[in-house]
C-alpha cells in the first residue's frame, strides 16, 4: 500500500473527551448522576439533561480552566493503533478543532505535550476547526460532520466509532480496524 498522510483527530478519537468534561460538570455543581449517562449524539447536552446553552457554559469553564485538553487518558488503541500506523511507513499528523476561548496557544502547548507524554508519533499538530484546509489523504474522526466534510471534499475518511455516532450511516471503525485495512 502507498504511504498516507493519515490525519487523526483528538477528542473522542486519540484522547478521551467525555469523562474529564463530565468530571467538571460535577465540579460546577451538576449532580453525577445527571452527567452519568454515555451520550448517544454529537451534542449531547440532552443527554445530560442540560440545554445547549448550559452545556456550552460547562465546556467553555472547562476549556478556560484547563481542566479537560491538559491530561485526557488515551482511547483504548490508539497509541498502538496511531504507531503502527506510522510503523507502516504512514505520515501521521494530528487536526482538532481545539479551537475558541482564545485559549490556543496554552491548548496546543498541552495538546503537543499530551502526545509526546504518551509516545504517540507524528509529524505535525494543527489546530483548525477547518480539518479539510490541512493536506491529508486519511482522516480518521469521531465527527460524523468532519468526515461529510471530508468526503465533500473528495477525499477519504473513517468514521471512528463512539456512543455518540452509532446512528451514522457511516461505517464506524475502531483503531484496530483501521490498522488492519491500511498496513
Amino acid at each position: 500500500m502507498k504511504p498516507l498522510t493519515i490525519a487523526a483527530d483528538m477528542d473522542g478519537t486519540t484522547s478521551e473527551f467525555v469523562d474529564g468534561l463530565r468530571q467538571h460538570a460535577v465540579t460546577m455543581g451538576y449532580p453525577p448522576e445527571q452527567v452519568a449517562p454515555a451520550p448517544t449524539q454529537w451534542h449531547h447536552h440532552a443527554d445530560w439533561q442540560m440545554t445547549p446553552e448550559e452545556w456550552r457554559d460547562v465546556f467553555h469553564d472547562a476549556v478556560v480552566r484547563g481542566d479537560i485538553w491538559a491530561d485526557p487518558e488515551p482511547v483504548p488503541g490508539a497509541i498502538d493503533g496511531i504507531n503502527a500506523l506510522a510503523d507502516a511507513g504512514h505520515r501521521i499528523v494530528v487536526v482538532t478543532a481545539r479551537t475558541g476561548f482564545g485559549v490556543e496557544k496554552r491548548t496546543t502547548t498541552e495538546t503537543a505535550a499530551w502526545l509526546d507524554r504518551h509516545g504517540i508519533r507524528h509529524e505535525g499538530l494543527h489546530v483548525t476547526g477547518e480539518k479539510t484546509s490541512v493536506p491529508w489523504d486519511l482522516l480518521v474522526d469521531d465527527a460524523e460532520h468532519n468526515v461529510n466534510a471530508a468526503i465533500r471534499a473528495g477525499r477519504q475518511a473513517c468514521l471512528f466509532g463512539g456512543t455518540w455516532n452509532t446512528t451514522s450511516e457511516h461505517q464506524r471503525w475502531t483503531w484496530a480496524e483501521i490498522v488492519g485495512y491500511f498496513t
